[in-house]
């Protein structure tokens, strides 16, 4: 089973569900991972640690499903990232503030 086979369906995997695909768990894990939602590694292992970032993100994206693994879920999980944790635009000026301002060197002038 992949992510995508829950689009248009109603098909709804309880942790235990989830915990016996393996490469679906991995597919799972890899986002989590990228949203730094769960630390390394992808190891095809949904136990405790997967089910709580996946409880999470399930929580920070207003899924309104917990406990499971349904459409409304996949479809915030297949989002872009930049869709999901959009990051302000700095100008120019702003950002050698900051790279001024955070620069170990710049604190001895």
């Amino acid at each position: 089973m992949e992510l995508q086979d829950f689009l248009r369906t109603d098909l709804k995997y309880d942790v235990k569900t989830l915990a016996d695909d393996e490469n679906l768990t991995r597919e799972i894990q890899a986002i989590l991972v990228d949203l730094n939602m769960l630390n390394p590694p992808v190891d095809g292992i949904f136990g405790p640690l997967t089910t709580a970032a996946l409880h999470r993100f399930q929580v920070d994206q207003k899924s309104g499903e917990a406990g499971y693994l349904g459409e409304k879920t996949t479809k915030k999980l297949l989002r872009p990232k930049k869709q999901i944790f959009r990051l302000p635009q700095l100008s120019s000026k702003l950002k050698k503030i900051l790279f001024l301002s955070l620069d170990p060197f710049n604190l001895l002038n």
